[in-house]
């Protein structure tokens, strides 16, 4: 009598064992979970803060003749790490400065925000809001000298 191995080949064919279906079910199991959390990963990822931006309008400049609209490679970028920002103009860092994110709702100028980042050690606070590849921040209402400035994410 031959004793033989659960995948050892007899008469030109593969016995697969319970154990081993069990296994390939799970590998399957495990490749559809793991390819759905990077899809939600990238999905959440667009709504970040964190990135390099660059200016493309202000709303609510108070000096006249001051340029408002900008195309791109304009050398004007604000650049959020998880804990700094910082803005840089022709190549030179101009401001850099921490922050931290709060939720907080907002509605200023006929625009509806719901996240804010608290800018330095007074906590001076910026509304944004992302849509798609723009990065909108105001600070207040235009009448009151406030500004929404829109940046989009290179």
């Amino acid at each position: 009598m031959v004793l033989h191995h659960p995948r050892v080949l007899r008469n030109g064919n593969i016995i697969i064992t319970l154990a081993m279906k069990h296994l390939i079910l799970f590998m399957a199991f495990a490749t559809v979970i793991l390819s759905s959390c990077k899809k939600q990963n990238q999905e959440g990822n667009s709504q970040s803060i964190v990135g390099r931006w660059e200016l493309r309008q202000i709303f609510g400049a108070q000096i006249p003749n001051a340029q408002t609209v900008f195309s791109k490679g304009n050398g004007r970028f604000l650049e959020f790490t998880e804990t700094e920002y910082r803005y840089t103009e022709s190549g030179k860092v101009t401001y850099t400065e921490t922050y931290q994110l709060a939720t907080e709702s907002k509605e200023i100028d006929g625009n509806s925000y719901s996240r804010v980042f608290l800018a330095g050690k007074n906590n001076f606070k910026n509304y944004f809001k992302i849509t798609g590849n723009k990065l909108m921040i105001s600070n207040g209402t235009q009448a009151a000298d406030g500004t929404t400035v829109i940046y989009e994410r290179l």
